[in-house]
């Protein structure tokens, strides 16, 4: 993206103070982009999208998209070769084109556990919305804010936590600190019901591997001994909604839960 912007600033005057927003911003920041659904194509990523807190001085440029956001003055981040708005004020920003998932999805991938993936914090979200009252998907912010965890590890983590909540499995610890006195270890469980002393790991592509498939046998073998119940959850499981049922029968049955959940309800 940054060699993109590059190419389509370089015919600009230099007397244009161009600030790069939206889907824009977080490319060039390093954030992980939220789903876009259908009908949302023209936060693409082959545009370049910038904002101005003047309507009328917004540019009309080849390649660009141009957006009025009156916070801008007190919220831009200087990059090497670009301005582009703060982590934060992009949230904001994207909460009109993504939905409340996905909104959601993009707040935690902002506070992620890794101190080089981490963006901002849970207090700065708050205050940002304190500050800043008047924008078009606001309401939808303070939504997603209460649904927001610092310190997770991956967006389809998120959204498994928050496809579970809503259908009934609240109280969810992200990545839980356990430590195994008796070989001196300290593992982290994605998804932890300890009411329920169940744990859900998301297996992604990298659980693959053979240094963390053997991590993963030493979490299996220490829940087992602690009394934990483990489920590893995967990408198919998110997307099939016959897995998706089997799966939650199976988490219902072990939790002792009277109810099924049905999907959806």
């Amino acid at each position: 993206m940054a060699k993109h912007c590059t190419r389509v600033f370089s015919p600009i005057p230099g007397e244009h103070k161009l600030i790069c927003s939206h889907i824009t911003a977080l490319q060039l920041i390093g954030v992980e982009l939220p789903r876009l659904e259908e009908g949302e194509l023209v936060l693409n990523a082959d545009t370049v999208h910038i904002c101005s807190g003047k309507k009328a001085a917004r540019p009309r440029l080849d390649g660009v998209k141009s957006h009025y956001w009156y916070p801008t003055t007190t919220s831009v981040t200087a990059l090497k070769d670009f301005c582009c708005v703060s982590p934060i004020v992009a949230w904001e920003q994207m909460a009109a084109w993504v939905s409340l998932v996905e909104l959601v999805v993009l707040g935690d991938s902002m506070m992620r556990r890794a101190w080089n993936l981490k963006k901002a914090t849970f207090s700065q979200f708050n205050e940002a919305l304190s500050r800043d009252r008047n924008f078009r998907g606001r309401r939808k912010c303070l939504r997603a804010l209460p649904l927001m965890r610092e310190n997770t590890d991956s967006s389809q983590e998120t959204r498994l936590r928050l496809r579970m909540e809503a259908i009934g499995f609240s109280g969810a610890v992200v990545n839980m600190k356990m430590a195994d006195s008796l070989v001196g270890k300290t593992y982290y469980f994605d998804i932890a019901y300890p009411q329920l002393r169940i744990v859900l790991e998301y297996n992604g592509q990298q659980h693959g591997k053979r240094a963390q498939w053997k991590v993963d046998i030493d979490k299996r073998r220490f829940l087992h001994l602690v009394g934990w119940e483990l489920f590893e959850v995967f990408a198919e499981d998110l997307m099939d909604d016959t897995r998706w049922n089997i799966l939650i029968a199976s988490i219902v049955a072990v939790a002792g839960t009277q109810e099924v959940f049905a999907l959806g309800e």
